[in-house]
């Protein structure tokens, strides 16, 4: 697949660097079912967004996706494709000044701390970029710009959320509740927490550990009340057996 993509690549004069990222590009174990995770970063993606044809030279498509998410405040078109037979590959879509500001900066973004691979460089960009560290989800100190688009995002989409309970349109409020405002409420605790300790301990490993036994009890709870109300037989020893599995996995 990836060679595929690759040779692709190379004949698409728009197309300048292909990187893998994500587990594949990592120290972690992989399985048939990984994804590839692929940046491409273009001169113009505008061929590749706007028509959808080229996604099925690679293989058949099952079933395929469009998307984008924000970085840095640009827009990253995305395609998150799923092929009858090969994994999963999603496609994103990045200018290629952006990996000059990379390159330029000496400092590796978050999703190229834990591993990365230049599968294509047409121009040579990457040769200077730092290497991987493999150290994980680190929670680093935020600039400026980032601290300041959260704080206006959370509250544009709290405006949003009140519009829409004064409409009456509630499904339309509880998906933003529990959607885009609720990440930006989750990044600023995340920086609270790490700013207590300089920036250094970023794994709060303990707290996320507490967190998720409060959880897993509150769903147990909520659970079995729903399954007793369906007159549905609760899968009692199949869930002491996985959560004694993952006690013993944090604990060992």
């Amino acid at each position: 697949m990836l060679t595929k993509i690759v040779q692709w690549a190379q004949g698409e004069p728009e197309i300048r660097v292909v990187i893998l990222e994500g587990s594949r590009a990592s120290d972690c174990n992989t399985d048939a079912l990984s994804d590839y995770d692929l940046n491409v970063f273009v001169t113009d993606g505008a061929s590749f967004t706007s028509n959808n044809h080229w996604i099925t030279i690679f293989d058949d498509v099952l079933v395929y996706q469009k998307e984008k998410f924000f970085h840095k405040n640009i827009e990253i078109p995305t395609r998150l494709v799923v092929y009858e037979n090969s994994p999963k590959v999603d496609f994103s879509f990045w200018p290629i000044e952006m990996l000059h500001e990379i390159v330029d900066s000496k400092t590796l973004p978050e999703h190229y701390r834990n591993g990365y691979k230049v599968l294509l460089d047409k121009d040579n960009i990457t040769q200077d970029m730092p290497a991987a560290l493999f150290d994980g989800f680190v929670i680093g100190k935020p600039t400026k710009d980032e601290v300041l688009t959260t704080i206006y995002n959370f509250w544009f989409e709290t405006y949003c959320i009140v519009k829409y309970l004064k409409r009456d349109s509630l499904w339309y409020a509880k998906v933003l509740e529990n959607g885009p405002i609720k990440r930006f409420l989750l990044q600023m605790i995340l920086w609270h927490e790490s700013s207590k300790d300089d920036w250094k301990n970023n794994k709060i490993k303990e707290d996320t550990w507490r967190s998720l036994c409060k959880m897993t009890e509150l769903f147990k709870k909520l659970s079995r009340e729903v399954a007793a109300k369906l007159s549905i037989e609760y899968p009692g020893k199949s869930v002491a057996q996985i959560e004694t599995y993952i006690r013993q996995l944090y604990n060992g």
